[in-house]
């Protein structure tokens, strides 16, 4: 049976990010020589590392402005209209299902692309039910267009985007105390990181580096204290 057609609806808000291969750095660290091992160069580099407060400060300001207009625009413009398009024309399911007289039942699915594929079907109750369909949809694509959703959702695309942007800066900028530090590991790894089985995420080997490089500069400053 074919899966359900994908329809318009608010952009996504997750990044998709290459997976790191812990396992093979770990299994090559076990045959490093200790004192070549990649950890105390890594160490070394970041102990190295001159932070400067206000590079971290401004890019988090500069951050928390985008996510907040990011916000206001989500709550302010795009959710409003997402709950009168759902009022006024709900987003219909592309299928339907349909009882023959042997009391078997059948769901015939139907595409954006081919919404007129059941109109010469042999049963009346059939066609008619694709019709019903049919016509919300369309009812729903009009609403839609009314509403301006489509230039909306693009600019929801927008400001969203410029938020991960500068996300994305401030992961690679080095934390200047334990509270930069933090954030960087609630943003990454907190409760509103994590999917909706629990699991954790994967990140790109630049976002890993960085956050280690900073535990390790500013913990081990914290040892020799």
């Amino acid at each position: 049976m074919a899966t359900h057609a994908l329809i318009m609806g608010a952009p996504s808000r997750a990044p998709s990010l290459p997976a790191t291969n812990r396992r093979s750095f770990l299994g090559a660290l076990a045959f490093a020589p200790v004192a070549a091992s990649p950890i105390i160069a890594f160490a070394a580099k970041a102990e190295s590392v001159r932070v400067d407060r206000t590079v971290w400060d401004r890019a988090f300001a500069t951050m928390e402005a985008a996510k907040q207009a990011s916000d206001e625009f989500d709550n302010n413009v795009l959710a409003p209209v997402d709950a009168e398009l759902e009022r006024i024309a709900p987003r219909p399911e592309l299928s339907f299902d349909h009882t023959a007289k042997s009391g078997q039942v059948a769901r015939y699915e139907m595409w954006v692309t081919d919404l007129h594929r059941w109109d010469n079907h042999s049963v009346p109750e059939i066609r008619e039910s694709a019709a019903r369909v049919r016509g919300a949809w369309n009812k729903h694509v009009e609403a839609q267009r009314r509403l301006g959703w489509e230039p909306i959702c693009d600019e929801s695309e927008r400001l969203c985007e410029i938020r991960c942007d500068h996300e994305s800066d401030l992961i690679a900028i080095p934390a200047p105390d334990h509270a930069a530090l933090l954030w960087k590991l609630e943003h990454l790894y907190g409760p509103s990181a994590r999917a909706y089985d629990g699991s954790g995420p994967t990140y790109c080997a630049e976002w890993v580096n960085a956050l280690m490089n900073d535990a390790r500069r500013l913990l081990s400053q914290e040892a020799k204290a």
